[in-house]
């Protein structure tokens, strides 16, 4: 008997390029979930727009096995209003609706896209009022110069690693090549939760001449 392992996945001291799950990552579903995907995304970029339904429909699918992490990487070269999106995202995640901001900027992408970056911040002001998040609060965390700079940072972390195109997961600490379709994710979570149930090792050979042993394949 040999047992074999499932294809192993990064460990907490495996080095990695890209920076641990912390509590200050956006997190959505259960912290103790086996199979984890991190996302770097720009709310204007029309793939990530595209796989933000996908990615919610496997959280749904998986309420108990799957977490997602969203991180932004808002590619402010090719996207007029990407770093406005992070903000509104972060400022609204300072009152506890990142999430619902999230889906809201994806959804509504179509409405905004071709907005002037002037014309867009009060289209965010209306949304924040939408989710019902405190007006005030939201603005004044909108335009916190602290707010920009941790962004405009790990913008530059993210390109110092070599990160210039989104969407861009991981899935359990490896990176997972496109297509970023349902089928392929939810394959590819199966096959990681099948790996949860393997054998570790194998059981003890002792067998005892003076019985019989049947088995039973199916």
């Amino acid at each position: 008997c040999t047992a074999l392992s499932a294809q192993p996945t990064p460990g907490v001291d495996t080095p990695s390029l890209f920076p641990p799950v912390t509590e200050q990552d956006h997190i959505y579903g259960p912290k103790d979930a086996p199979v984890t995907i991190v996302e770097y995304a720009d709310f204007q970029c029309p793939h990530c727009a595209d796989l933000a339904p996908v990615l919610a429909q496997l959280a749904d699918d998986f309420p108990q096995a799957v977490r997602i992490i969203f991180r932004h990487l808002p590619l402010t070269d090719l996207h007029d209003k990407a770093l406005q999106a992070a903000r509104a995202a972060e400022a609204a995640g300072r009152q506890g609706k990142f999430w619902e901001m999230h889906d809201l900027l994806f959804s509504a992408r179509p409405d905004w896209i071709d907005m002037q970056p002037e014309t867009f911040d009060g289209w965010l002001a209306d949304r924040a009022l939408y989710l019902g998040l405190d007006l005030n609060r939201f603005r004044a965390d909108y335009d916190d110069p602290e707010l920009e700079s941790g962004l405009v940072a790990d913008l530059y972390d993210n390109i110092s690693i070599g990160l210039r195109a989104t969407p861009f997961l991981l899935v359990n600490g490896r990176i997972q090549q496109e297509p970023f379709s349902y089928y392929l994710l939810d394959q590819t979570i199966r096959l990681l939760l099948l790996g949860e149930e393997q054998v570790t090792s194998c059981p003890p050979f002792i067998i005892d001449p003076v019985r019989q042993y049947l088995a039973t394949l199916r």
